[in-house]
């Protein structure tokens, strides 16, 4: 999402050309990277309101890579 600043970006362990990000607007995004200069867009889903304030860092499950958490 482009209406705030990013705060946190996480490359995902098993799917390198997937990073996580989260902003200023509390959004959180998933992105591929693999898409980026192909004339394709990179977002692959985005949760606008995952906060109700700012979105400070993400993580994602060690053991269960498709599970993230944000704060």
């Amino acid at each position: 999402d482009s209406s705030g600043g990013i705060n946190s970006i996480l490359l995902r362990p098993k799917e390198h050309s997937h990073l996580l990000s989260v902003g200023e607007d509390g959004s959180v995004c998933l992105w591929d990277m693999n898409r980026a200069g192909k004339g394709g867009d990179s977002l692959l889903h985005s949760f606008p309101e995952a906060h109700m304030g700012p979105a400070l860092d993400i993580s994602v499950h060690e053991a269960h890579p498709n599970v993230a958490v944000s704060v």
